[in-house]
């Protein structure tokens, strides 16, 4: 494990420069790279580390006015704090009758929602759901699953997979991840400073002492992992793969 992280340590000593106000939702950080690997970063960031994501639910009772696909795709978006490596890939079990569908504690997260819109209605939230595990927590408890009118009630059982943005967008660990090569002054003034130093050196130095201008490399995490975990995750999914 010690190895693993000289490795990822190693990458970033080489290619990562200057960084720019980090906070846990977003780092932005100079990145000596040749765009391919930029982007083959940004890609590995977007689709290839495993997050928590409802995927399954069965609504047992709705009769608020959104349908029963709306709800299930307001379910998808709400964030999941939960380590993924403590759960194994969902996969749809052949046995699966249609209660379970191949849930079950070692693949999944279940939740339960019971809201009754009672004399005046309420709205439903994500804080609303209610789960017995100790160690996994809804990230955000004020985002909006519906509203329900007087009288109104929403009941569903649902359960949160493990899986990676490359099969959804919801399994993504980020809101945004992009890269911007610098403005075109400040690639003048570069121009100009290895203009300088040419007079002064032979051509053969001058060869070697020419370096692309770093890329300004962005990353907003939607808060289930921290910016620069995100980046150190992807840093060693990248390493690891280049090894295959």
């Amino acid at each position: 494990m010690e190895v693993v992280v000289d490795k990822v340590q190693e990458w970033k000593n080489k290619h990562i420069g200057k960084s720019y106000g980090d906070t846990k939702l977003f780092c932005m950080f100079d990145l000596h790279v040749e765009v391919g690997v930029a982007n083959a970063l940004r890609r590995t960031i977007m689709t290839q580390i495993p997050t928590m994501a409802i995927h399954g639910a069965f609504i047992k009772k709705n009769t608020s006015c959104m349908h029963d696909t709306l709800i299930m795709n307001q379910l998808g978006q709400i964030l999941i704090d939960a380590n993924p490596a403590k759960f194994d890939f969902y996969k749809k079990s052949n046995n699966g009758n249609d209660k379970d569908k191949g849930f079950t504690l070692r693949n999944s997260i279940k939740f339960t929602l019971k809201v009754s819109g009672g004399v005046k209605g309420c709205l439903v939230l994500s804080g609303d759901l209610q789960c017995n595990r100790h160690d996994v927590t809804v990230l955000y408890q004020d985002m909006i699953i519906t509203r329900l009118g007087p009288g109104e009630e929403l009941e569903l059982v649902c359960y949160a997979t493990k899986n990676t943005g490359y099969e959804h967008v919801k399994w993504s660990p980020v809101s945004s991840v992009f890269y911007v090569q610098p403005e075109e002054q400040q690639q003048q003034q570069q121009q100009q400073q290895l203009q300088q130093q040419y007079k002064n050196t032979s051509s053969s130095t001058m060869f070697v002492q020419q370096q692309p201008p770093p890329l300004q490399f962005i990353i907003w995490s939607t808060g289930v992992f921290s910016a620069r975990y995100i980046l150190d995750k992807a840093i060693l999914l990248l390493l690891t793969n280049n090894k295959k």
